[in-house]
């Protein structure tokens, strides 16, 4: 999607974020546009995410735990109707997250730099550490939104090309697979399980 001036404004009357004061283009996410959007309110970044809305409406949800949870991510903005998402169709949602500060940085700089990676990863462990505690909570008390057999991970993964999913021949090889397919299909009552 194109994030014009004229389509981020139309997509703001879902909010209840004051008018737009300035637009800036971000870099493109894995399956997803993103904009820097400033308006009366603060500043965001508008998402058209290509993915199921069930699904997006679940990560959403897990965003919102993680923040409530102290944890420095990207907090949804629920539309005026009290939603996590726009719903466009049924492989596009449009959702609005607090815009967070931060420096990207890659993989060919971080090598240059091996302090500052040592630095990171300490850094990422802590925090990866805390999403993981909660995120271990999070069933106990979230009911997520079910998803349907079309949209599951594992017909997802079947319906790939399959030299994807060749197999060696090798016997072993070929049980452990079945054995983590059975078993992935019987657990995957949703995204999230």
């Amino acid at each position: 999607m194109i994030f014009t001036q004229e389509v981020v404004e139309e997509f703001l009357k879902d909010y209840e974020l004051g008018k737009l004061l300035q637009l800036t283009k971000l870099e493109s996410g894995f399956e997803s546009d993103n904009v820097k959007i400033i308006t009366e309110r603060g500043r965001f970044v508008m998402r058209v995410i290509y993915q199921s809305p069930n699904r997006v409406f679940d990560t959403m949800k897990i965003y919102d735990i993680l923040v409530s949870n102290g944890i420095k991510t990207a907090k949804p903005v629920k539309t005026r109707n009290n939603s996590y998402l726009v719903d466009i169709n049924s492989t596009e949602s449009l959702v609005v997250q607090e815009f967070v500060d931060g420096q990207p940085y890659f993989r060919e700089y971080l090598d240059q730099k091996p302090v500052l990676y040592l630095r990171m990863l300490k850094l990422y462990g802590k925090e990866l550490g805390k999403v993981h505690k909660i995120s271990s909570t999070c069933f106990n008390f979230v009911k997520f939104k079910v998803i349907g057999p079309c949209n599951s991970t594992i017909r997802d993964i079947q319906r790939m090309n399959p030299s994807f999913l060749r197999m060696p021949d090798n016997p072993y090889v070929q049980t452990e697979y079945e054995k983590w397919k059975f078993e992935a299909e019987t657990v995957l009552s949703h995204e999230l399980s």
